[in-house]
């Protein structure tokens, strides 16, 4: 919780955000559009909120902290600031991968993650 905490009393500023973007949100536009971001929740919030689902989507694979640094350089973050809030963002990660029984090294670095 003050993880949580210092994060929110830390931020500098609120941006638009999808609201609900992940993988399953995201359709190819082909090559001259690209990727196309589907059901937005539109919100305002903090910038790193957006990209939590695809930084934890690297759990168990190539590890949530390569996929921060990753992610935070494409999406112009703070990368410290990504990993905290994947950090924060753990706990529900690994709730639904236990829920739908999801893959065991998910669910070990997600747990590992969170502490």
């Amino acid at each position: 919780m003050r993880r949580c905490e210092t994060l929110l009393d830390s931020q500098a500023r609120l941006v638009l955000l999808h609201g609900d973007l992940h993988l399953g949100n995201v359709l190819d536009g082909g090559p001259s559009r690209g990727p196309v971001a589907i059901d937005p929740k539109a919100c305002i919030g903090y910038p790193c909120f957006d990209a939590l689902d695809y930084v934890v989507a690297g759990a168990g694979q190539e590890g949530v902290e390569a996929r921060c640094q990753r992610v935070a350089t494409a999406c112009e973050l703070d990368g410290n600031r990504l990993y905290a809030w994947s950090r924060v963002g753990a706990p529900m990660a690994a709730i639904a991968q236990l829920t739908y029984d999801g893959p065991e090294p998910v669910i070990d670095e997600l747990l590992a993650l969170s502490r």
